[in-house]
């Protein structure tokens, strides 16, 4: 069983792509389709977008495999361990850490990573100030901040909602574009963790409007059928049922 035990194991494809300019591999897991998929990460796709680019054209899929089974996907890792050692520690590798069958392999991971790549995140303040008081596995920023919250006076949390709307209200001004894709950006993750989440024919749907669109069959017959799998139900908890 995965080590992870916050998230119920989902089927997945496991995958390696080749950046073509540097020819440097990436083995990594989705369960989204690979038609258009190009690897998440933020040292992955940095390292793209400055060799060659971040699209299809200089990313190439050079193999795949559906997994339904979390035994089987441990099997195909241990193998691929086998052939490959240590290839999280490989300049041919783009992988910072070892694949797991865990939704994340960077959990316990972290230090490790700051250690040998710096920081690879984007924005990182909170990361970096864990990392240089040696404790950012075992740390949850998010309980912590809302700990803070409840703990303010009514008076600083009036100071700090006028602050953020004043923020706001600035970014707007003076950037309104990068305010409108910043909102589009939130309303398609807020999609994803909150909206059904449903496997058909080997391809993930992010609601039952998508997948109907996309095959024309109705959640009527989904349902009714049992045509395919519901990887998620919507849920207003961030930490849950989230497949990376």
């Amino acid at each position: 069983m995965s080590s992870n035990s916050i998230y119920q194991w989902h089927s997945r494809h496991y995958y390696i792509l080749r950046n073509k300019t540097s020819e440097k591999l990436y083995m990594g897991q989705t369960a989204q389709s690979l038609d258009k998929y190009l690897g998440s990460g933020l040292y992955w796709t940095n390292h793209c977008k400055a060799h060659g680019g971040y699209n299809r054209t200089n990313i190439e899929l050079i193999w795949s495999k559906f997994f339904t089974s979390e035994s089987h996907a441990q099997l195909f890792l241990d193998d691929f361990e086998e052939w490959n050692p240590e290839y999280w520690e490989s300049d041919l590798w783009a992988n910072l850490v070892r694949e797991t069958t865990d939704n994340s392999p960077f959990s316990g991971n972290m230090q490790q990573i700051f250690k040998k790549n710096g920081n690879p995140f984007a924005g990182g303040r909170i990361q970096k100030a864990a990392h240089d008081r040696g404790c950012y596995d075992n740390i949850d920023y998010v309980d912590i901040g809302y700990r803070s919250w409840k703990s303010c006076t009514p008076e600083r949390r009036q100071e700090i909602s006028e602050n953020m709307r004043n923020v706001k209200k600035k970014w707007i001004k003076d950037n309104p574009d990068a305010f409108s894709e910043h909102q589009r950006r939130r309303a398609e993750k807020g999609k994803e963790i909150t909206a059904y989440k449903l496997l058909y024919n080997g391809m993930v749907y992010h609601s039952f409007a998508d997948f109907e669109r996309e095959t024309g069959i109705t959640k009527y017959r989904f349902m009714k059928y049992s045509l395919g799998e519901i990887l998620q139900k919507p849920s207003r908890d961030r930490k849950k049922g989230v497949i990376q």
